[in-house]
């Protein structure tokens, strides 16, 4: 395995701009779902409870890796601090310190925390996530049947009514409460973004009252080669329903909402560590390394080029589009 540093990007967020990445689980994954959509792969092991994870992420790694990595980039280059990673952020017990210790080295910049929102229910991770500027909770199923297809939870999570009323009590705890749907389609004829399991999926959003809703594909390499990205007016639809609802400025839709392009200017040349620590976390095209590193496109695919040829990542096409993914 591949020593990674904890900090990587900033990736080209279509929700957020240029996003510093902080990694509060590092690889293997480790999460409480196992979601058919997800660009890091099946859940080879489950854990259920922060007390399940093995020597977590400290504070003060955080923060060393942090300043460490900062001397290579421009603050004014990072529009957000996004805490995630690989697996569920909530499972580290230490994600309050974590918070704490980007604030301290990065105090103008605002933090965002992605949580599937499976752990929300336990009091030490709610005070954690009311740290942050932003939370952003998925939620992507309004029913039973649903939720056990799209996200696979481990034995013992909440169903999924129980995990609303979490996220929609939790919501006074926080600064900023976003929720994360995405929307996709199978090959074998489920879909979220159709009837009957649209309408409980939205009338459950617009229950909780997020301040934003981010309706999102999968437009990444998932977990499991069934899942397709669902119809474009599909998607149309759903969006503008919660729109009629919360208004335009409230609802982000993956195609209409897109904060990417502002470029990143580094104070070091990339390197192949670099651009491993970014596809450790996500899947990227040679021309998503490119954006991400400042660098022209034909370098970032000699950059992939040579790990390719040393067996470190490899390659996955997806709707035209080759991406590359850590071995």
């Amino acid at each position: 395995m591949i020593e990674l540093n904890t900090v990587y990007g900033p990736v080209q967020s279509w929700r957020f701009g240029r996003s510093l990445g902080i990694d509060a689980i590092k690889p293997p994954k480790k999460c409480t779902y196992s979601c058919i959509y997800c660009q890091l792969g099946r859940t080879a092991r489950y854990l259920k409870s922060p007390r399940d994870l093995k020597e977590p992420v400290t504070p003060e790694e955080v923060e060393a890796d942090l300043r460490s990595y900062m001397r290579k980039l421009n603050e004014a280059d990072i529009d957000f601090v996004t805490v995630s990673g690989c697996g569920e952020p909530t499972l580290n017990p230490m994600l309050k310190g974590i918070i704490e210790a980007v604030r301290k080295v990065l105090p103008t910049r605002r933090v965002v925390v992605l949580t599937n929102s499976s752990l929300m229910r336990l009091k030490d991770v709610r005070e954690a996530l009311s740290e942050a500027d932003i939370t952003v909770a998925k939620l992507d199923a309004g029913d039973e049947k649903a939720y056990r297809i799209v996200n696979r939870p481990a034995p013992g999570m909440p169903e999924v009514r129980e995990l609303a009323s979490t996220i929609k009590e939790a919501r006074r705890d926080f600064r900023c409460l976003m929720l994360q749907v995405m929307l996709l389609e199978t090959t074998w004829g489920f879909s979220n973004v159709k009837p009957p399991h649209l309408s409980s999926l939205l009338d459950m959003v617009l229950d909780i009252n997020p301040d934003v809703v981010q309706l999102e594909v999968p437009y990444r390499p998932p977990a499991e080669p069934y899942v397709k990205v669902p119809p474009r007016e599909d998607v149309l639809r759903a969006h503008q329903a919660l729109v009629e609802h919360l208004g335009r400025g409230r609802v982000w839709t993956y195609g209409l909402h897109d904060r990417r392009g502002r470029p990143v200017r580094w104070l070091a040349e990339a390197s192949e560590q670099m651009v491993l620590e970014l596809l450790a976390r996500r899947p990227c095209t040679a021309q998503d390394v490119a954006q991400a590193l400042s660098i022209p496109p034909s370098e970032a695919e000699l950059i992939l080029k040579s790990l390719l040829e040393k067996g470190e990542v490899a390659s996955v096409k997806l709707g035209g589009l080759m991406y590359y993914v850590v071995r």
